[in-house]
């Protein structure tokens, strides 16, 4: 009975790019090395390699793919004293008339055809499948060893196995090491530079080395970048860009391969790995190793991609904790703004009163509002109902509402009549906000019971709506721009007789701007018409605009700060 051969086999499938060609290449030949072949052999099959590789993905395109969805599939074995190397893509293959004449171009120099003659000239099979289809091609190149043994070969899978069994060992070492390092380090920073102390004793390297993009929260990249490991040649010209755009681990066993790399010169093994997680580059760390440095082997590898790992894990908990602590922060200052609001800026009203009825209702388009509306007793026992939308929105509107309202109620102690009230809070904001760009639009309306009469003033805001019986009589439009502005300006006041039955509407824009289903606004036509289906009923009304809305697909938050008051004469 026949010995059966011992055999060694590794295969991968790799993305068709020449980014896979020098990490591929250093694992065959890291295999070729543990096999024990000759470094003269190494070195030889490293070129063959590299031209098969080259050809298939120059050929490997199956017709109407595209290079990114093309894969090659890679297989090296160690059959008894032969050395095998099958390369497989999805292409229609080399040229025929090409394999038919593996011989030396005419110009040594050239790189067409050389390739070719290279396989043919070291190995002492080389043999191309192509389907019939032209979509699927396989390259089988083949050298016999004389100094590899049969018997040897199952010491060297022993070996080898062994080898396997022991990196793993070290790779969940490192694992255990680096988590109890992570525990124990106050910062991300002391955890990568603690970290690197232990990198440095089972992977060695002359330098080594990670670089930040601006990824990660300012505060932490800066740390980083202070670390000693963190160079600054290898940025230089953006070298390493491609890896912090999702390119590969860089992986160099050539001085060569490093040409036109910043920094990079003197060395002649490196390698660069991307610090993922979660999907996202956060950065890179490498190891370099000067002339005369062995290859890095795939042990060393592993405990590297390890590393990086936990890199990424850490930095990217520290980033997140940034942020959520940021976020955390904002939460709370606008709650806290929010509860000023309400202290500072209500919409209130009077004790209820038997000759009126009053409704007021505020909604903001954020946690604080830009809108304030109030109805307030002067001393004199006048009512003043007041409406304000603040230019913009969330807490610096609010802001402005609050100063707004101070001013008011200082002005309102020298019960002075309804335009003279008006040109003063004018004067005092104009004055507050100096060259700042800002403004609020107001209307007032002031009650007089004992005169039977009502003043209203408008300053740039919506119209003041008066209704009689259901039917509007009047709008009340602005006599002057919004206050703020203009300190200077005089604004004109309408007095209207006070009969039994009166309602005043006061409403901002935001109860009638916004957009329908089709992409226009409502508009305050609209909200006109509306209106007439509520008679004496402002908190059916309210909640009769809030579904009006969702009728229009409106259900998502408001786009900005809607106010109502309402105010009816009884007699």
């Amino acid at each position: 009975m026949a010995k059966q051969s011992n055999i060694r086999m590794e295969s991968m499938e790799v993305v068709s790019s020449l980014d896979q060609l020098g990490p591929t290449r250093g694992e065959f030949k890291a295999f070729l090395q543990d096999l024990s072949v000759s470094e003269e052999d190494v070195e030889h099959w490293g070129l063959v390699f590299t031209e098969a590789f080259v050809n298939s993905v120059r050929y490997g395109i199956p017709e109407g793919g595209g290079a990114e969805q093309t894969r090659i599939k890679l297989c090296w074995k160690a059959v008894g004293d032969r050395v095998t190397l099958e390369v497989q893509d999805e292409g229609p293959g080399i040229p025929e008339s090409r394999l038919s004449h593996m011989e030396l171009p005419d110009d040594p120099l050239n790189e067409r055809g050389r390739g070719l003659f290279l396989m043919k000239s070291y190995c002492d099979v080389v043999e191309s499948w192509t389907r019939k289809d032209k979509e699927g091609h396989l390259l089988f190149l083949s050298r016999r060893h004389e100094g590899l043994d049969p018997d040897s070969q199952t010491n060297s899978l022993l070996d080898s196995t062994f080898e396997e069994l022991n990196s793993s060992f070290e790779s969940l070492s490192a694992f255990y090491r680096l988590g109890n390092a992570l525990i124990s380090a106050s910062n991300v920073s002391d955890f990568i530079l603690a970290s690197f102390d232990n990198l440095k004793t089972v992977v060695a390297g002359d330098v080594y080395f990670t670089g930040w993009p601006e990824v990660v929260d300012e505060a932490i990249r800066g740390d980083l970048n202070a670390l000693p490991i963190s160079v600054q040649w290898h940025r230089e010209g953006n070298a390493f860009d491609p890896i912090l755009q999702g390119s590969p681990e860089w992986i160099f066993d050539k001085a060569e391969e490093m040409n036109g790399i910043p920094g990079m010169e003197g060395f002649e093994v490196a390698c660069c790995l991307p610090i993922k997680a979660a999907g996202r580059v956060l950065g890179y760390m490498g190891v370099a190793r000067r002339a005369g440095g062995a290859v890095l082997v795939a042990k060393e590898l592993n405990l590297l991609r390890t590393f990086a790992d936990l890199f990424g894990i850490a930095v990217a908990h520290a980033d997140n904790a940034v942020v959520r602590t940021r976020e955390q922060q904002a939460l709370r200052e606008v709650e806290i703004a929010a509860e000023l609001q309400e202290t500072l800026v209500p919409a209130s009203a009077p004790p209820p009163n038997p000759h009126w009825d009053i409704f007021l209702m505020r909604q903001g388009a954020r946690s604080v509002s830009g809108d304030y509306t109030e109805a307030m007793e002067t001393p004199s026992g006048r009512l003043l109902l007041v409406i304000v939308d603040v230019m913009g929105k969330g807490v610096s509107a609010a802001f402005l509402a609050g100063m707004l309202r101070t001013a008011l109620r200082l002005q309102m102690s020298s019960e002075a009549n309804l335009g003279k009230l008006i040109e003063q809070l004018n004067t005092t904001l104009c004055t507050l906000l100096g060259d700042l760009t800002l403004f609020a639009t107001v209307a007032m309306v002031m009650v007089d019971l004992k005169a039977q009469s009502l003043d209203c003033v408008n300053a740039g805001h919506c119209p003041i709506i008066l209704r009689q019986d259901g039917e509007v009589v009047r709008e009340i439009h602005p006599s002057g721009p919004p206050l703020g502005l203009f300190a200077d300006h005089s604004y004109s006041v309408e007095t209207l007789d006070l009969n039994k039955g009166l309602e005043v509407l006061m409403i901002t824009d935001g109860i009638y701007e916004w957009e329908t289903g089709l992409g226009a606004l409502w508009g305050y036509p609209a909200f006109l018409d509306f209106l007439k289906q509520y008679l004496s009923d402002p908190k059916g009304l309210w909640e009769g605009l809030k579904d009006e809305r969702k009728q229009h697909g409106e259900e998502s938050g408001l786009e900005d700060d809607q106010t109502l008051l309402y105010w009816k004469f009884k007699g």
